[in-house]
């Protein structure tokens, strides 16, 4: 019996972000794929996210996020990608609950093959995507080009705009996010821009400068196996305050409401506020020392993948 699932085109999911840092255990997944299953002495139903970018981490989430998604009945388990394994749970004709394409190929071929849900008939189930304006023109191209025969929203696209430069709408990497419990410890102070933040960062670590398991905490890790053409971690930056990064290996960064091209290079740039930004958390003790020699494929194991 084919199962038919949830799926995102070339979009990262919040919850994996969350998950992939220091949430998730290792471990294997064995019999994860055939479903939702309620695990040993409790009601909450697994549910499996298979997404294309999940290669460091597998498993049940545990940690904070584990525990909130436990308090409403879910258990997450994520299943590490492969192009391979995605081409024979095709050919099966079995997908798990969620899954994350990393191609219109491969997810034009689960919706041909009817593996997919019609998702506008679960719109009252889906308020913060089929209700959000943002979004509209996304979904409305979804249907258009990745849709059913009679035009109906089985895949959710990652974006909307022109070619790659759009406003990405995902709140997984590239938002602020805080742990909400230590900001309301310390009176969830308001803030207007990106600079805010720094204070309100520096008092919740000093409310709560380690872990449980004794581990420094940091605002911010940096991987520099991620830096290649340019610096890469600058994206989240990026994409925050409304530009796009695709074209930083030539010095250029492109507002994204406007269509407008800047150099990095000019006085008033994103890139200068954003290394600005950075140096600042790095003054404060907010960056993680190491970020200038950890990858991320080890950062998590040696401890270095603890937020605020």
């Amino acid at each position: 019996m084919k199962k038919r699932i949830v799926a995102w085109l070339l979009i990262m999911t919040m919850v994996l972000g969350l998950a992939g840092c220091g949430a998730a255990s290792a471990g294997s997944t064995a019999g994860s794929e055939g479903g939702s299953t309620a695990q040993e002495g409790s009601a909450a139903k697994t549910i499996t996210l298979y997404p294309y970018n999940a290669g460091l981490q597998s498993g049940p989430v545990t940690g904070w996020l584990g525990d909130y998604l436990l308090e409403k009945g879910i258990i997450l388990e994520v299943i590490p990608y492969s192009e391979e394994k995605t081409q024979a749970m095709l050919a099966s004709g079995s997908l798990p609950d969620i899954v994350v394409f990393n191609s219109a190929t491969n997810a034009k071929a689960a919706l041909e093959a009817g593996m997919l849900l019609p998702l506008d008939d679960y719109q009252d189930q889906l308020p913060h995507v089929m209700e959000n304006d943002i979004l509209k023109a996304g979904l409305d191209y979804a249907r258009e080009y990745y849709g059913t025969e009679d035009g109906e929203l089985s895949i959710l696209p990652f974006g909307v705009g022109k070619n790659t430069l759009y406003a990405a709408a995902d709140t997984d990497r590239y938002a602020i996010k805080l742990n909400y419990q230590l900001y309301e410890q310390i009176g969830a102070p308001e803030f207007e821009k990106l600079e805010d933040v720094i204070p309100i960062l520096k008092e919740m670590q000093q409310a709560y400068p380690q872990n449980e398991e004794g581990m420094n905490v940091y605002a911010m890790n940096l991987f520099s196996d991620f830096d290649t053409t340019h610096f890469f971690n600058m994206m989240s930056i990026y994409s925050i305050l409304g530009y796009h990064w695709n074209y930083l290996p030539y010095g250029i960064e492109y507002e994204i409401e406007t269509g407008t091209p800047y150099s990095i290079f000019r006085e008033d740039s994103v890139y200068r506020r954003g290394a600005r930004f950075m140096y600042e958390l790095n003054q404060q003790g907010l960056l993680d020392p190491d970020s200038l020699t950890q990858e991320r494929a080890t950062a998590d194991s040696q401890g270095h993948c603890t937020h605020l």
